[in-house]
């Protein structure tokens, strides 16, 4: 084996974000053959004392109107230092500093009911799958989701499009106005965004919002919304330092954002302690499992089918589950489903979400090849589902390269044997280690990557680039050298069609993914809609 150091001067990398999220596949199924329909009114209790909750918000918030021009136009610049000086605040768990800005903020959340989701993996996905269906039966969605692929504005969306920047500094400076007040307050970053997305989807009068949790779920600022159901992805041991040890903790933490009477959706998960302490959090008869292999859910209270019996053939769509699990959702919630099976099967074939399993083309034609195809799985769990799908679409591909980067890994050989099992069962004919920039957390140092990948397939060669820029650009070499390849009829966002086409893989980090969709110049608002 022979590992070639290509770049030199190893520098500290710049904390961009203070809070985390857990993102990659896992969650789920909705069937879209026959027509579904429930109903899809606000609750009551959102309809009665509700002009009351707008006005006082209204009155609360002093600014200009959209047409008049940049709010605060002289101060955008401090604005954005202001948000940027928020880092210093590190990560804080806690409600009370949100809670207080809210309420000098007059209380923005209480205006919409919102779907809270919490989970290790594939919450993001979810979130994105419910705001997907939910704009496609004519409702106004707010979204939000950390952390940021290439742009802060991209967790703040409504009907899937980021507010523009205008938009989030008028917002930004209400956020420092209040907090400045005396006595004053201290948000962190995270909490900022968070406030910044509460006004921005009250001022837009979005018919229900689509909240992703941060880290955890007890203690995360998101615990403030007005759930009126909330959904719990798949589990994994991450953040272990804050979350607890044991599965069984880590699921107290994020079940906690259970309401009182109100729905409750959980992705099925084989640690029983950790089914146990779920259903301990969760009002009796409001809870329901979802089962991902038999694509459908039961009552908490129910006896557990015959998985083995029952279990559907696999289908390597890396949305199904995310796509099942918002379906199975929205039918055990208030909303009343308006989408035909056609209307549902057109949106799940269109939909493409920003760095999950995001196909890129090397080219500005569709129909060329090769091309990018960029996850930010992160995390031992999300990485085995992810090369359990590549595994299935890549491997007849004529030629293959890998670009990996990720952040400290408390379980890195469980991280790196999926990418070391396709290694040696299909090969990589490039391998580039780099190291995320713009992250919470410094990157993992790529020499480290490197020596340890190279352990577990000895005969691979592995190129060590530190920055993504020159990473990016070795791949770009090895695309340039590749034998044309025409794809017939490609869609933009499914590989069907394209099985034997040059690909280069993309993963390990939500930061990778963003630093490679910007090297790409596939970082605008409209790259990074939903």
């Amino acid at each position: 084996m022979e590992m070639r150091m290509v770049t030199v001067n190893i520098s500290a990398m710049v904390s961009i974000d203070c809070h985390c999220e857990a993102s990659a596949r896992i969650t789920s199924s909705m069937c879209v053959g026959a027509p579904l329909e429930r109903a899809t009114s606000v609750p009551a209790s959102f309809a009665i004392g509700r002009a009351s909750r707008e006005a006082h918000f209204i009155l609360t918030h002093v600014g200009v109107s959209r047409g008049g021009g940049r709010f605060m136009d002289a101060q955008a610049d401090s604005v954005r230092d202001w948000l940027e000086s928020t880092k210093e605040r590190g990560m804080r768990l806690g409600l009370e500093t949100t809670e207080q800005m809210l309420a000098r903020l007059g209380d923005p959340q209480a205006s919409f009911p919102a779907i809270h989701v919490a989970g290790s993996n594939g919450k993001g996905s979810t979130c994105a799958m419910l705001s997907r269906m939910m704009t496609g039966m004519n409702l106004r969605v707010g979204l939000f989701t950390s952390p940021h692929l290439c742009h802060i504005e991209e967790r703040v969306r409504i009907d899937g499009q980021l507010i523009g920047v205008e938009e989030f500094d008028e917002h930004l400076s209400h956020v420092r106005r209040v907090a400045e007040e005396s006595p004053g307050l201290e948000p962190t970053y995270y909490e900022t965004t968070f406030l910044v997305a509460m006004l921005a989807f009250a001022e837009a009068e979005v018919d229900w919002a689509v909240i992703e949790t941060g880290l955890g779920g007890r203690l995360d600022a998101t615990r403030l919304v007005q759930a009126e159901i909330c959904v719990l992805t798949s589990l994994s041991l991450e953040h272990t330092d804050v979350l607890g040890e044991t599965l069984a903790e880590i699921a107290g933490e994020k079940a906690a954002i259970a309401r009182p009477g109100k729905p409750f959706v959980a992705r099925w998960t084989d640690d029983a302690d950790a089914r146990e302490r779920i259903i301990s959090l969760v009002d009796e008869g409001m809870g329901r499992w979802f089962l991902p292999e038999l694509k459908r859910s039961i009552w908490f209270e129910d006896e557990l089918p015959d998985l083995e019996s029952e279990r559907l053939d696999p289908v390597f769509d890396p949305y199904e589950e995310a796509w099942n699990l918002a379906g199975m959702t929205l039918a055990n919630s208030s909303i009343k489903i308006t989408l035909s099976g056609e209307d549902a099967a057109d949106i799940r074939f269109d939909t493409q979400i920003p760095g999950r399993m995001q196909a890129v083309y090397s080219a500005d034609r569709e129909e060329d090849a090769p091309f990018w195809q960029v996850d930010c799985a992160h995390n031992a769990a999300g990485m085995r589902f992810a090369f359990s799908v590549l595994s299935d679409w890549c491997f007849h591909s004529v030629a293959r390269a890998l670009l990996l980067g990720s952040t400290p890994q408390t379980d890195l050989d469980g991280f790196l044997e999926p990418v070391a099992d396709f290694a040696t069962r299909s090969g990589f004919d490039l391998v580039v280690v780099t190291e995320p920039a713009g992250g919470r957390l410094p990157a993992l140092d790529c020499r480290v990557l490197a020596e340890r990948l190279s352990e577990l397939v000895p005969e691979m060669d592995v190129i060590i680039h530190q920055e993504v820029a020159d990473a990016v650009e070795e791949v770009s070499r090895w695309f340039e050298s590749q034998p044309e390849y025409v794809v017939e009829k490609p869609h933009p966002s499914h590989l069907e069609g394209r099985r034997g086409a040059p690909v280069a893989i993309c993963i390990g980090s939500l930061y990778l993914a963003g630093n490679v969709l910007s090297e790409l110049g596939r970082d605008s608002p409209e790259d990074l809609a939903i």
